[in-house]
Order: C-alpha cells, then sequence, then structure tokens
C-alpha cells in the first residue's frame, strides 16, 4: 500500500497516536491528524488523501457526519472509526454514503481489510464511472431510441431518442416501465414468445422485427425493432426506429394502387394503356370484353389494327398530341372491328402516363356508343313513320315545349276539345284547354317534370272544357322527348266511365265500411286461392302490407305443413266443385310475416259472381283466448297444488262454520285428518265462544278480517295460539269463508321470553360504566357510506361525551360530533356491512380525548359502539414513557463514556507496551490492556442493545478472541474453535465471565504453543440448571510445577476468584494438553439503589 495517504481525523490524542500507528504499521502514510471537522474539510481538500478514517463526536461546531457531507464531493473513500452505534448516528451517516462503520474498540484486523477493500473499491467504482461515461455517451448518440431490458422486461436504461418516441421521462421509464406497456395487444402475444426464445434459444429468435408501439399519449407508431442479447448477461439491447411514416407512405401507396386498380378493373368504361406506337400494354375486363379479346391476345396487338384504315393518321395525331400537351383535347370516335368480325363505335379520350425514370405510356378510356349511332341513324327514319303514327294512333296525342306551347296537335284532340289545328298549333298552351280548377296542378306537374322527371307524376286524371263549354274527364299521361325539350301528352276521355265509377263506388263504399272497420280479418281468395281482397284488420293481424299481400298465393298465410293438404283441397274443389270447410267454422294456425305461428278461428263462405268462384274468409285471431284457456288450466293446476302443499293451513267454511274444504297442513296443525275436519264445524275450534261471531260481524261488514290473534283447540283438547286471516269470496255462485290459519304458539311464547330478555339487557344497557351508541349508516346515491345516525345511546354515553341524549336521536354523526364529517365513518360502515366486529384506541382531536372503542353490528347496515374515555390513562402512559426514555439516554450515555474511557486507557496502555524495555514489563502491559479491553467491549455492546441489562454473549465472545490473537500478534498455525450456544448473558456475569476467558485464552495464546502451532477451543453450552464454560487447548501442557488450586500469578488468582463470584466450580484436566472446565450459575441482575 505504498504512497497511500490516510487523513486520521480524531479529537482524542491518546487514541490518536495510538491509530497513527496502527495505520503506519499497515504500511500507509498518515500525512496528518484532525481533530475538528472544520479542519477534517480544510485538510482533505488540501491533502487529497486516499482514504479519510473519520470520528464522529469532534471539537469544533460541526460533527463528523458533517464535515463527511462537505467532504462527499470531492470522490475520497470515507470510513467512520467511532464509538457511536446508536441508530439515529447510523442513519445519519448513510446519507453521506461511507464505505465502512467501525465501532470502537475495534478489531485491527478488521480495520485493516476495511481499508483495503475501500480503497480497492473506490478505484474500481472510479474505472466503472470512466467506462460508463464512455458507453453512456455511446448509448445516447446511437441515433435510434434505445433501451436496455432486465430479463423480465423491466426498462433498467432509457436514452434521450427513447424519451422523444414514448412521451415518458427517464425516471418514469428507468426500473418502472415494462416494454409490454409500449406494445399493442395484438403484437404483445409474439413478441413476448420473442423475448422467451432469445434466452433459451437465441438462435431462433429474430434480431429484427417491426411491431406497433403506443406511447404516452395513446399514439400508436410502428417501429422497426433491432433487439439482442448483452454477452454475460440475460439482459438484452434494443434499437427502435420510428418507420410510421414510412408504413403510411406504404400503406397509402398500397391503397392508391388498389384504389386504381379498383377502378381499372371495375370501371363500366373500358380502359386500356398504349405506348407511342400504339401497341397495348394492359386493358381493363370491360375493354377486353367489348372487343371479345382476352388479355393475352390484346397485349400482342396495336390499336391500329382495330380501327379502319382512314382512321389510322387521325389516331396518331391523337397520341403526338398527348405526347406533347400530356392529354386529349377532344373527344374523338371510332370504329371498331371486334374478334368475331362485327362493328361497334366508340369514343375515346386519352391522357399521359408518366413514370419517373421510366417510359411514358397513354391511357385511353373508351365508351361503347354502338347503341346510340344505330339510334341515331334509326331515329331518322323513325320519324318519317313518326307523323303517320302521330295522326293515326286513335288516341288524342299532342306535343308541346317547356312553356305550354302546342307544337303539334292529332285529330283526336280536334274532337275530344272542339278547336281545330289551325286555331292551337302554335298560338294556344295546352293547360289552357284545362278546367280553371286543375291549371295549377297541372302546371305544378310540369315544373317539377322540367326540373326532376321522376319527381312529378307521368299519368293522372283531369277536366277539360271543350270549346262548347262541355266538361270531359280525361286521363292524361305526359312524357318526355328524348333528346328534346319537347313533351309528348296523350289524353283518353273517361268521363262516361267515371259516371258509371260514381255509381259503383256508393255499393263499394257501403261494403268497405263494413269490412274496413270490422275487428276481424276479412279476406277473399278466386277459386285459385289467389288473395283478392283483405281489410286492414288482416294486415294488422299477418303484418303484411297491402302490396306485400295482393294477388299472392294463400298458402303465404300457412304454415308449411298445412299448404299440401290445401292445394289439395283446392284441386279437388276444381274437379269436384265440392269444398270441405265451406259454410264451416273452424280453429287453425296462420303464420304471420314474422314466421311466427298463432291459433285463429275461421268462418268460410264461398259465392258466385259472373260464373266465377270466390271463397271469402272471416278470421279471428284467438291468440289471447288461447293464452287465458292455458292459464286458466295452469292457474287451476298451481293453486290446487299450492292449496295442498302451502305450509299454512286453509279452510273454507260456510256462513254458518260447516268445513267445506280443507288443505293438509290443517292436519299437521290440528292433529285431525281433512275427512275430519269435513264433518266438523269450524266454530267447536275455538276456546272463546265470543271470537268465531266477532269474526263473522267484520267479515259482513269489511268483506275481510287481517292478523286476527285467537285460542283454539287441537285434537285432544290441547290449546294453541293462532293468527287468522279471513276473506269472503264467491266460489260457484255461494259466498263462503276463507281462512288461513298460521300456528304461532312458538312465536308468542319468543316474545314472552324477549319481553323479559328486553328487561334485563335494558337494565344492564342503562347501568353500563361504559358508552354505548346504536347507529344506521348513511349511503349516499353512489351506494358509498358517508354518514350515520344516532338511533339509541346509554346513560354514560351521555356522561361521557357531554351531549344529551334527546339533543342527538335521529341526527347525523357529521352534526353532532364537531369535525364537519362523520368519524370513523369507513371503520363503522366496514363493520356494519360485513359484520365482522372491530377494535381500536383512538385521539379524537375536537374533543381532545383518547377513547377505547369497541364495535360490533347487531343487523347488516347497523352498528353499535362501546367506548370509554382513556384520556388520564393516556396521559399517565405517555409521562412514563417520556420518563423512561429520559433514563435509557442517561444510561446508554453512561456505557458510552465507561467504553471510551476504558478505550483511552487501553490505548495508554498500547502506547506504554512501545515504551516499555523489558519483557515482562511488556507482558504485564499486554495482559493489562486484555483486561482493559474485554470489560470495554461488554460496555460497547450494552451501548448498542436496546435491553440495557442483557449482551449477545457468541458476538462478543468472537471479537474477544480475535482482538486477543491481534495484540500479541498470532501468526503461523495457532488457530480457534469456538462453539457457543446463542445465549444473552446480564452485565453481571458477561463482566466476570469475559475476564475469565481473556486470562486463560491469554495464558493458551503465551505459553501453550512454543512451535506456534496448535488450536485453542472455548465451549459455552447451556445445562438444564447451570452454565458450562471450557476453554482448552492442544498445547504442550499445563506446567507441573505450578499448583492450580493455590496460583501465585495474577492471572489464576482472577480466574479462581471470578469463579467463585459466579458461584461456578472449576476443573483442570492435563490429560490432552489443557482444558479448564467452569460449572457455574448465571447471576440475576440486581436493582442498584
Amino acid at each position: 500500500m505504498a504512497n497511500k495517504k490516510i487523513l486520521l481525523v480524531e479529537d482524542e490524542s491518546i487514541e490518536a497516536m495510538d491509530i497513527k500507528r496502527t495505520l503506519e504499521s499497515f504500511g500507509y502514510e498518515v500525512p496528518y491528524i484532525a481533530s475538528s471537522g472544520e479542519e477534517a474539510v480544510e485538510k482533505a481538500l488540501e491533502i487529497m488523501p486516499d482514504l479519510i478514517l473519520m470520528d464522529i463526536v469532534l471539537k469544533g461546531d460541526i460533527d463528523g457526519v458533517e464535515a463527511a457531507a462537505l467532504i462527499k464531493n470531492l470522490n475520497i473513500p470515507l470510513i467512520y472509526l467511532t464509538a457511536h452505534s446508536e441508530e439515529n448516528t447510523i442513519e445519519r451517516a448513510k446519507f453521506t454514503e461511507p464505505y465502512g462503520y467501525i465501532i470502537k474498540p475495534y478489531d485491527v484486523n478488521g480495520l485493516k481489510y476495511a481499508i483495503e477493500l475501500a480503497i480497492y473499491k473506490n478505484q474500481m467504482e472510479n474505472e466503472f464511472k470512466e467506462s460508463e461515461t464512455y458507453y453512456r455517451t455511446i448509448f445516447e448518440h446511437t441515433g435510434t431510441a434505445t433501451v436496455i431490458l432486465e430479463e423480465d422486461t423491466t426498462i433498467s436504461l432509457a436514452n434521450a431518442k427513447f424519451e422523444k418516441l414514448s412521451g415518458y421521462a427517464r425516471d418514469e421509464l428507468e426500473g418502472k416501465k415494462s416494454w409490454t406497456d409500449f406494445v399493442v395487444k395484438d403484437d404483445l402475444k409474439k413478441m413476448e414468445e420473442y423475448h422467451r426464445l432469445r434466452r433459451n434459444d437465441p438462435a431462433s429468435a429474430p434480431i429484427f422485427y417491426d411491431f406497433r408501439f403506443i406511447d404516452k399519449q395513446g399514439n400508436i407508431k410502428n417501429i422497426h425493432l433491432d433487439v439482442d442479447i448483452i454477452p454475460g448477461t440475460k439482459k438484452s439491447v434494443s434499437s427502435l426506429l420510428d418507420i410510421t411514416k414510412r408504413k403510411q407512405a406504404e400503406m397509402a401507396l398500397r391503397e392508391s394502387e388498389e384504389r386504381y386498380k379498383s377502378i381499372f378493373d371495375k370501371s363500366i368504361d373500358a380502359i386500356y394503356i398504349h405506348d407511342f406506337q400504339g401497341n397495348f400494354i394492359d386493358a381493363n375486363p370491360i375493354a377486353l370484353s367489348m372487343l371479345g379479346y382476352r388479355k393475352d391476345e390484346i397485349e400482342k396487338m396495336s390499336f391500329a389494327s382495330l380501327i379502319s384504315p382512314e382512321q389510322i393518321p387521325h389516331a396518331f395525331e391523337i397520341i403526338n398530341q398527348i405526347k406533347n400537351g400530356g392529354y386529349q383535347k377532344e373527344v374523338s370516335e371510332y370504329r371498331l372491328q371486334k374478334k368475331d368480325g362485327s362493328k361497334i363505335y366508340v369514343e375515346t379520350k386519352s391522357s399521359l402516363l408518366s413514370f419517373p425514370g421510366g417510359k411514358d405510356l397513354i391511357q385511353g378510356i373508351a365508351r361503347d356508343i354502338t347503341d346510340r349511332k344505330l339510334a341515331e341513324e334509326a331515329l331518322k327514319e323513325s320519324e318519317k313513320s313518326y307523323r303517320t303514327i302521330f295522326e293515326n294512333s286513335g288516341i288524342a296525342l299532342l306535343t308541346f315545349k317547356n312553356d305550354g306551347t302546342i307544337i303539334m296537335f292529332n285529330s283526336e284532340w280536334e274532337r275530344l276539345s272542339g278547336y281545330s289545328r289551325e286555331e292551337v298549333e302554335g298560338k294556344m298552351k295546352w293547360m289552357e284547354i284545362a278546367h280553371p280548377d286543375h291549371r295549377k296542378k297541372m302546371m305544378e306537374y310540369h315544373q317539377q317534370r322540367i326540373k326532376d322527371p321522376d319527381s312529378a307524376p307521368p299519368e293522372y286524371e283531369t277536366v277539360f272544357i271543350k270549346k262548347s263549354g262541355e266538361q270531359r274527364v280525361a286521363y292524361i299521361a305526359v312524357t318526355a322527348l328524348s333528346g328534346t325539350k319537347k313533351w309528348l301528352a296523350s289524353a283518353t276521355d273517361i268521363t262516361d266511365l267515371k259516371n258509371i265509377q260514381k255509381k259503383l263506388e256508393k255499393n263499394v263504399l257501403r261494403f268497405r265500411a263494413l269490412a274496413e272497420y270490422n275487428v276481424d280479418g276479412i279476406i277473399t281468395t278466386d277459386a285459385t286461392g289467389r288473395i283478392l281482397y283483405f281489410n286492414k284488420s288482416l294486415l294488422e293481424m299477418f303484418g303484411y302490407s297491402e302490396d306485400e299481400l295482393k294477388n299472392r298465393e294463400l298458402t303465404i298465410l300457412m304454415p308449411q305443413r298445412y299448404r299440401e293438404n290445401f292445394m289439395k283441397g283446392i284441386r279437388k274443389y276444381q274437379s269436384t266443385g265440392e269444398h270441405s270447410l265451406a259454410g264451416r267454422t273452424l280453429e287453425t294456425i296462420g303464420l304471420n310475416k314474422e314466421g311466427h305461428e298463432f291459433p285463429f278461428e275461421m268462418s268460410l263462405t264461398k259465392w258466385e259472381i259472373e260464373e266465377k268462384i270466390y271463397f271469402t274468409s272471416i278470421i279471428r285471431d284467438i291468440t289471447e283466448r288461447k293464452k287465458s284457456e292455458k292459464a286458466l288450466s295452469e292457474s287451476e293446476q298451481k293453486y290446487s297444488h299450492l292449496f295442498s302443499s302451502v305450509p299454512v293451513g286453509i279452510t273454507i267454511t260456510n256462513l254458518n262454520g260447516k268445513v267445506i274444504d280443507v288443505n293438509k297442513a290443517m292436519h299437521d296443525i290440528t292433529g285431525y285428518t281433512p275427512e275430519e275436519l269435513k264433518n266438523t264445524n269450524i266454530k267447536s275450534s275455538f276456546v272463546s265462544p265470543e271470537d268465531p261471531e266477532l269474526l263473522l260481524k267484520e267479515l259482513q261488514e269489511t268483506g275481510k278480517v287481517r292478523d286476527y290473534e285467537v285460542k283454539l283447540k287441537r285434537k285432544g283438547g290441547i290449546i294453541y295460539h293462532a293468527l287468522l286471516n279471513s276473506e269472503l269470496i264467491e266460489i260457484g255462485g255461494e259466498e263462503v269463508i276463507l281462512t288461513t290459519i298460521r300456528d304461532i304458539t312458538e312465536r308468542k311464547e319468543a316474545e314472552k321470553s324477549l319481553i323479559n330478555s328486553e328487561k334485563r339487557y335494558r337494565k344492564l344497557y342503562s347501568s353500563m360504566n361504559e358508552g354505548l351508541a346504536v347507529h344506521d349508516i348513511i349511503y349516499n346515491d353512489s351506494n358509498i357510506p358517508v354518514d350515520y345516525k344516532i338511533i339509541d345511546v346509554n346513560k354514560a354515553y351521555e356522561d361521557i361525551l357531554g351531549i344529551k341524549r334527546k339533543e342527538i336521536l335521529g341526527k347525523k354523526a357529521s352534526k353532532i360530533y364537531g369535525a364537519g364529517k362523520a368519524p370513523y365513518v369507513e371503520v363503522y360502515s366496514e363493520v356494519a356491512e360485513t359484520g365482522n366486529p372491530a377494535h381500536f384506541e383512538t385521539y379524537y382531536e375536537p374533543m381532545d380525548k383518547h377513547f377505547n372503542i369497541s364495535v360490533f353490528s347487531p343487523s347488516k347496515g347497523t352498528f353499535a359502539t362501546v367506548f370509554e374515555d382513556i384520556t388520564s390513562r393516556k396521559k399517565a402512559e405517555e409521562k412514563i414513557k417520556k420518563s423512561l426514555e429520559e433514563k435509557e439516554v442517561l444510561l446508554r450515555e453512561i456505557h458510552h463514556r465507561v467504553k471510551n474511557n476504558m478505550q483511552i486507557l487501553s490505548s495508554l496502555l498500547n502506547l506504554q507496551i512501545h515504551y516499555a524495555d523489558l519483557d515482562e514489563t511488556i507482558g504485564v502491559l499486554k495482559d493489562s490492556q486484555g483486561r482493559v479491553k474485554s470489560m470495554a467491549m461488554i460496555h460497547e455492546k450494552l451501548y448498542q442493545s436496546s435491553n440495557f441489562s442483557n449482551i449477545n454473549f457468541k458476538e462478543y465472545l468472537e471479537r474477544l478472541i480475535s482482538s486477543i490473537f491481534y495484540s500479541y500478534e498470532i501468526t503461523g498455525s495457532i488457530g480457534s474453535e469456538i462453539d457457543i450456544d446463542d445465549v444473552n448473558l446480564s452485565i453481571d456475569t458477561a463482566i466476570p465471565l469475559g475476564l475469565i476467558i481473556n486470562e486463560l485464552v491469554t495464558n493458551s495464546v503465551k505459553y501453550a504453543f512454543p512451535q506456534c502451532e496448535g488450536t485453542i477451543t472455548i465451549k459455552l453450552k447451556s445445562l438444564p440448571e447451570q452454565m458450562e464454560l471450557i476453554v482448552s487447548d492442544n498445547g504442550i501442557g499445563f506446567p507441573k510445577n505450578i499448583d492450580f488450586q493455590k496460583p501465585e500469578t495474577l492471572g489464576l488468582q482472577l480466574v479462581k476468584s471470578l469463579t467463585k463470584q459466579l458461584d461456578g466450580d472449576i476443573t483442570l484436566d492435563k490429560s490432552n494438553g489443557t482444558e479448564f472446565r467452569i460449572i457455574f450459575n448465571e447471576l440475576k441482575y440486581k436493582e442498584r439503589i
């Protein structure tokens, strides 16, 4: 340890000299001894030692712990060497992060090793910090978000990039978050499997893959992960690259491609792509279908091969136009030849397709206009025949412009209107012929038709006024002339038909009124079963609309299983003219629109008109009737079962008391069988003859009697208490009395016992010394307990709390106890809800009192508190506790002072040894030093112990032996074997026993091993009544010239004397080395006055 400097901080000069000499014996340089905290700080900055050995209690204004805190940033390892071992001092020292904490008196070897370890640890830490700084710099500047993961997936280290990626600060991540917290649920299973493989079979786990990442704000990001195990550890390092924008771009590109492909493949127009020479590259399904070619065929063809030769120059002019301008300015028309040789007409428009760094192409869209071209040609031909048809159609036809002006007017219109063609064409508007009341409607229809042809009715009725003034009803139809702004109107004179219709409507109205407002469904079919008519009730019954049912087969209203028989009946009627259901009423099953079956009753009638046969059925839904029938049946069964099985006695009697019926429970109550009871009069069961008369009178006045208590007689004359409930009811037209009888004998006896018990407990309740209160829990709208109200309190409650009972009953606790909230509501509500009792002591500040409270729950939602005021007891306890603490501090300080003084005495002896010349003198000094140390260690142990009357003797003895070996500089092969029970001994036993062991072990060290080789054994065992100490060695043996029973040396005299002090016996065995055996009694601690 050459060149290693230690700054010693110790204010006891003698101890400082002894410690300095010890440190120098280890090979360290001690350039300075500081005696105050201020001096320690100054010299640490000046010397910059390799280690500081610091006492805690020092001269000056700051102690050793405060000085260490000021030196801490110098990165100098520090070891406390102090006599202070109290817990609060050690806790203070911890904050300065010392490299060791050694208690005086110290073990020299322990001090040596502690210093070596501290210096080595400091060197390693400095090297590690340099290495950590280097790798931290690399870690922070990888360019990607990087984390170190523990085996359990906890993030132990994260760089700034990961903070930015996750949205979390480093102190929120490291040691707190798992990487699984950032993984989208659907990706988690895959990543957990990779994590497992990476630790069990690294070669099988991928080192990079993509997953979805959730940041602090809940944003989902696409991440490319690069992960691997850190060699020699179970940790892994993960690098995360945010590829969200790339993924979005890929997605957008894929969507665009899919969208384009969808448009390309599903377009209703032909789309094709070709190069500047007209060679086809691609064509969509419509284009292929239009031309009749397959895709592989069209890709080998050119545009020129499909068009007529005279159109080829125009086609290439268009290609050049697109090549130079990027698009085709006007639509082109071509005649193409299909694969089958037929011709079609198309119109096309093309544009340039540009590809970065690639070859430009042309995309064209073609629409088949063959039908239009043929129609145009046909139109010219049809125009010639149009006039002929127009004039000779037999229907009144006219054409008119958007403004209503008549263009053409045929002869049928002349007849219908009375106007000539010359008077009308180009001169009149066609609405002018209409009756003034109808013109507005016709004009509205016309305006609608111009805006949206589908929004106006194409056909309607109106009234015209002929030139002569006669009114005629006409049926008008108006249609647009395609491709023009002209309209065609046709008119049919229905005046005579309307007159007939009016007469017919009167008859129909009568029938319809009857049918439509009938609550039953009415339906009419023809002889084949086709539905011709039905009323609203039928539609509602089956759930269909009028359009859904009209002209449908009648089987639509039947379940599938009935349809075949129905059709057989129709076929039979058609062949024989007989129908089995005509003129009958029957019940059957219908099927509504929702597929649900229901029962109905049907009456079928056959009728005939104009030699045609029709069937009309009146249908009544009997679902509710069937339910009622079923319910009635079930009710009868239920009440029959209830009557016979109910555990309450039931009797039915006439007004005179004769029993008509009874249930089985009456046998259990009375002892009579139902047959025996039916032959009796119930009045004979009453103990008091007045009761049946009173019951009957009240029944006749009110119709019922409730909870009437009486005494009745059982079989054998046994009297029992019963509770009667009676009511007048009607059965089969006869008024009878229904009575239920409940045996309440046990209840009456229990009530009697309860009254007696209540008196006893009320007396106890009132005479208790402890306060008692009963409460109900109060809940808020969320069913959370928030308060409780007072139900009852005893007199002790009033006396203890000074609150009057009448002032608080029914009030909330939050309003009574002066705290603004209900005290201890959480504890009380748990007891009230669970039924588990509780007990606690508490200080209630608003009342400045201590209480001992027991809580129990007599019923759910209710709790009772039994409490006593323990304020006086608590104050007395606090006073005693404070007094004990003061005595403990005083006693601890005494032991500390004694130990320090003995340490100083030991240091003086140690220094004197270095100035003594004679071996005998040195031996005497060392023996004395050992005795002082053995006693000092006892006081150190007592100072450190929470129990000032006992010490752990095993720990003490191990330190004592080590100190002896060091004092005599034991080297070579002398060892020790310690076999001691883990016992605590009182100070009165520990001090003499420690001195005995010190003397015997010192003698063995000094005289037993001339060759410096052997073993010293110390055993301490607990016997049933006493204790046994054995100190032995396997050395040269006890000298023959020394009489152990009459020793002349001070050491053996002390051993004999101290053994006697312990009420012990000592024996010596010289058969194998030397063995001292002492059987002694542990001395009980005696109170000192």
